[in-house]
């Protein structure tokens, strides 16, 4: 009994993903996928594994220098492509402040950058020797690629910018936040994350963030972003081009290690796959742009996927069409 009323549940499931059932709004809280801190001083120096950020102007021996925090974070393999940003919401938690109050600036970075192994301990703010693919003040790839502006490249206007002044939480909220975020879900490729950029006229003005690598995973930063994918009724108004697609499936089903995904195209059109648990969750995301007429072969590799039963979805410009495969340990 109990094994029938599992499969009717998958089943209705299965009938509810196909038919565009996940229409209501969702939500999903990340933490950084990789973060880091640029030192002014030195186009050497980095912190790629600590545990903590430094954002503003310092005091130390070599004088007074600025210090850039680097962070960003997977939305692409968590946000199914194809859906709205509704809302985002950024959260750091200061953990050293010199008291008073200051300004983050947080803009888009504009290209690809590096967490390295290098670690400055405690209390970090001084930095510590680059490991190979560090970024730095002078790299966004210690030591083989250099930014095309000392400190990282960014766009100059500010996606958004919070009011911090004691150690405590702050969050950051704004319609350059939502446009970055869907901006990423539509191009996973664009996706560099954000600089942020503290006073840097005022010496002393640093702050010290808790960052992804902190061993209290409860201050580590994170990006709230709620979310709602197309409902039945809106995948219904598009317009229908018969022939124009066939998901073939897959094979070999089961598989352990990798299976290919089939499929014609009658036109050209752009082509996503989207894979999730038997619960409807989300799991996988695969992005592959506009393919020529014709027939095609994705291939899938298990790697990232526990033993068991999963939905996936061909989504192209015209249609979408589900099917299943399980993963064999």
């Amino acid at each position: 009994m109990r094994l029938r009323y599992d499969v009717l549940t998958f089943i209705c499931l299965l009938s509810w993903i196909a038919a565009g059932g996940a229409g209501a709004q969702s939500q999903v809280t990340l933490n950084p996928s990789m973060d880091n801190t640029l030192y002014q001083e030195s186009g050497s120096k980095s912190n790629g594994a600590g545990s903590y950020l430094f954002v503003g102007r310092t005091r130390g021996t070599a004088g007074t220098e600025s210090r850039r925090a680097l962070i960003a974070f997977d939305v692409a393999s968590s946000i199914p492509a194809g859906s709205t940003v509704d809302n985002v919401e950024l959260d750091l938690k200061v953990s050293k402040s010199p008291g008073g109050s200051t300004v983050f600036s947080i803009h888009r970075l504009t290209r690809s950058w590096g967490e390295g192994s290098s670690d400055a301990g405690a209390p970090g703010g001084q930095g510590t020797q680059a490991e190979s693919g560090d970024a730095t003040w002078t790299h966004a790839f210690f030591d083989t690629e250099n930014w095309a502006t000392a400190g990282g490249d960014y766009a100059d206007d500010a996606s958004a910018t919070v009011s911090v002044g004691g150690d405590e939480w702050y969050a950051a909220s704004s319609d350059g936040l939502v446009a970055d975020v869907q901006a990423w879900v539509d191009d996973p490729e664009a996706n560099f994350g954000w600089i942020f950029v503290g006073d840097e006229l005022t010496s002393g003005s640093a702050r010290r963030v808790d960052s992804g690598d902190n061993p209290d995973e409860s201050v580590r930063p994170q990006l709230t972003v709620s979310y709602s994918t197309p409902t039945a009724a809106e995948q219904s108004e598009q317009p229908e081009h018969p022939g124009t697609f066939v998901l073939e499936g897959n094979y070999p089903n089961p598989f352990t290690s990798s299976t290919a995904i089939r499929y014609e195209l009658g036109t050209a059109q752009e082509v996503g796959l989207e894979v999730y648990d038997v619960t409807g969750r989300p799991v996988k995301t695969v992005r592959r742009g506009v393919q020529v007429p014709g027939r095609h072969e994705m291939e899938l590799p298990s790697v990232d996927l526990a033993a068991g039963l999963y939905i996936y979805c061909l989504r192209t410009s015209s249609h979408r069409e589900c099917r299943t495969f399980t993963v064999l340990r």
